[in-house]
């Protein structure tokens, strides 16, 4: 195995392990036990999958379906990466990331999936973009089970204060920097748009460099990986992000405050703009938001005129190491929660739920058209979102720390430089993180 994982495994095996019950399969009943780690929040999502579960357990009595939750961890990749090397993972697995899942591959965790989508004629079924992320070699190992497309949101109320046309969000960078300076407010502690600063800050920063035409990593043909996000785009990319705080003074006083105090910000009227993906509209609304004020759009486009945004999620996988009896039984459960009639049974019980947000399709052809609780304008935005989604840069994991600072550089100091802060972040990441991927690829 290669050197940089045998090391991260290590790492991972000195780590307390939780064990998750997993047996061999079967206890004489003549049915098929299999055993997930999906036991679902206790919330009004989470009620919503159990009741698919309760339906798969009744119309398919031949398997038994044995739920955990994953095993407590601040970081779940930790625990299920600790578990397989333990003989002790699931069966299968709700929550392999798209920024994740390529290792679980390299470390053969994920069962090809290809033999069953070809018997159920679904190999040329779901988006392309959206599949990409669990693709090797042809070979498909992940099946979506939760996906989401980052939008832009805003206060349709704080537009009518400020001036503007609350049918017509900004279109571009440019309309979002003079939006963001119009809506900011210091004497009513307002200001325009929610920029993540934070230790995620990456996370929303590579869909600007996407917009700028850009990427900030290349997986190249051989394997290996290639640095990006220094070049023109990149650059760019960063210095709107200098513009938004120091040119525009339109975010938040605190540039590197957390997601969730942006996210407060935003629900009590203090931001007017963030960006979110259309799963946590729901939230925003617990949180005591009226849905009248809430615009969505899809994220303002590029210099050029580029648009794009992120897509991500989590992936259904399947052990390799259980017997193929219990393979296909896990096939025929992932098959049943993803399937585009369970999706529309979802629907339905979110609209009971009164859980009001479009959701982010994977099916081709599955259409939101009928779901009259949302607009059919949210709808359009979100399928528009999609078809512009981009997977979450390659090597995401490792880089992201690095990448964090770099911008974090920009919003606290002034006279920093994107370029240099890029070019000496690209410095960093080469050494300690892309020369020994590199070398593994060997």
């Amino acid at each position: 195995m290669k050197k940089y994982i045998c090391l991260t495994l290590i790492c991972i095996l000195l780590l307390p392990l939780t064990h998750c019950g997993q047996n061999d399969g079967g206890d004489g009943d003549g049915r098929i036990h299999i055993y997930t780690w999906d036991e679902p929040k206790d919330d009004p999502e989470g009620k919503i999958t159990r009741v698919l579960q309760e339906e798969f357990d009744r119309t398919h009595p031949d398997i038994v379906v044995h739920r955990s939750a994953v095993p407590m961890h601040k970081d779940t990749r930790i625990s299920f990466v600790s578990a397989m090397v333990g003989g002790r993972g699931p069966d299968c697995y709700n929550q392999a990331y798209f920024s994740f899942i390529y290792l679980l591959i390299k470390l053969n965790m994920c069962l090809p999936m290809n033999k069953f989508l070809e018997e159920d004629d679904l190999m040329n079924s779901m988006k392309e973009n959206i599949i990409k992320a669990a693709t090797v070699d042809s070979k498909i190992y992940g099946i979506p089970d939760q996906v989401y497309v980052m939008m832009l949101v805003y206060r349709k109320d704080l537009f009518v204060e400020a001036g503007l046309d609350p049918d017509r969000p900004p279109r571009n960078w440019v309309e979002l920097g003079q939006y963001a300076k119009i809506l900011t407010n210091e004497k009513k502690y307002r200001y325009g748009y929610a920029l993540l600063g934070m230790d995620w800050a990456d996370w929303h920063w590579e869909n600007f460099v996407w917009q700028a035409e850009g990427r900030v990593t290349e997986l190249l043909d051989d394997g290996r990986c290639a640095i990006r996000f220094n070049e023109q785009p990149g650059v760019e990319a960063l210095q709107f992000y200098k513009d938004l705080r120091w040119k525009y003074k339109a975010i938040q006083k605190d540039p590197l405050q957390s997601w969730e105090c942006n996210l407060r910000d935003f629900v009590n009227g203090t931001a007017a703009m963030f960006m979110l993906h259309p799963g946590d509209i729901t939230f925003l609304f617990e949180m005591g938001m009226d849905p009248k004020t809430l615009g969505l759009a899809p994220l303002p486009a590029g210099p050029r005129g580029k648009r794009a945004a992120q897509i991500g999620g989590g992936f259904w996988i399947i052990n390799p190491t259980i017997p193929e009896d219990r393979q296909r039984a896990c096939w025929t459960y992932i098959r049943f929660m993803t399937s585009p009639e369970s999706i529309r049974k979802r629907w339905h019980l979110r609209k009971k739920a009164g859980l009001i947000y479009p959701d982010t399709p994977y099916w081709k052809g599955l259409d939101q058209s009928s779901l009259d609780y949302i607009s059919d304008e949210w709808i359009d935005y979100v399928n528009e979102s999609i078809e512009n989604g981009r997977m979450e840069y390659f090597l995401k994991d490792r880089i992201s720390p690095y990448l964090a600072r770099a911008i974090q550089s920009v919003l606290v100091d002034s006279l920093a430089d994107p370029k240099e802060e890029l070019d000496e972040c690209a410095k960093r990441v080469n050494k300690e993180v892309i020369i020994p991927y590199n070398e593994e690829q060997r």
